[in-house]
């Protein structure tokens, strides 16, 4: 009890931090706006503020997305409608309002269609299965998720392919299937590992740890949890570290958003 108490604190500590080193990173975009004079670049660091926000305030996240979107269209600026989009889905998806988050999603998706964004499809719908997942229409979940992972294939996108089949890995871990969960985890441990993301490495073993744990396969999960807990200590990003323990495991927002749109 005193070791679960005494890690409950480390990581309230550790979230703090990440929200302040968060917050700082936001700061510094805001306060840089004012000097810049090109639209699409305002609109660019107007979503990252969006981007950033959903962890810390989804609210704040929100205002700022639709600042970005404003502007965007004032430029008539295509990609830059879908991102601002896509911002705002994204910090929708972490207030767990899914019917909005879908219909930002799906307003995003239209526009990165219409300019020929594979890259910006393939993310709008792995975060549509996301919000399908979360609503538990597991069908449709599946169904998007294996729709973005074959664009991710197509254009070679590696980091979006370990993404997905970690999203993949997710969602056959809520249905219960620890060893279909495993195989995909483990295929996107693969890329991670040949891409070098020594986050997507350290994120994906804590998800692989998980699934042995309900298999109750106790050597194997903390000999995973062992590397995962390694690799994060390596990273030295306390950042990283609070999303990956705090937001990426089993079942909780922020599976789409390891890729920051």
């Amino acid at each position: 009890m005193k070791r679960l108490i005494c890690f409950l604190l480390l990581l309230i500590s550790v979230r703090l931090c990440a929200q302040k080193q968060g917050q700082d990173e936001i700061d510094s975009i805001i306060k840089a706006i004012p000097s810049e004079r090109t639209d699409t670049t305002r609109v660019r660091m107007l979503q990252r503020i969006a981007s950033g926000y959903r962890l810390i305030n989804p609210d704040e996240g929100i205002k700022y997305g639709q600042q970005a979107l404003t502007l965007a269209i004032q430029a008539k600026w295509g990609k830059g409608i879908a991102l601002a989009y896509s911002a705002i889905g994204n910090n929708y998806q972490y207030k767990s309002d899914y019917p909005n988050a879908f219909d930002y999603d799906l307003k995003a998706l239209k526009k990165f269609e219409e300019i020929g964004d594979k890259r910006g499809m393939a993310n709008c719908i792995r975060s549509i299965g996301t919000v399908y997942q979360y609503e538990k229409n597991y069908p449709k979940a599946q169904e998007y998720n294996l729709k973005a992972l074959t664009i991710f294939e197509e254009i070679g996108d590696k980091e979006g392919i370990s993404s997905n089949l970690s999203n993949l890995g997710i969602f056959y871990f809520s249905q219960g299937d620890y060893d279909k969960a495993i195989e995909y985890d483990l295929r996107s441990l693969k890329i991670s590992e040949e891409i070098g993301s020594r986050n997507g490495i350290a994120i994906q073993m804590c998800n692989i740890g998980d699934a042995y744990m309900h298999k109750k396969d106790y050597q194997k999960a903390l000999e995973y949890d062992s590397k995962a807990l390694k690799a994060f200590e390596e990273q030295g990003d306390k950042y990283s570290t609070a999303i990956a323990f705090g937001q990426y495991r089993r079942g909780l927002p922020g599976n789409c958003k390891r890729y920051s749109k």
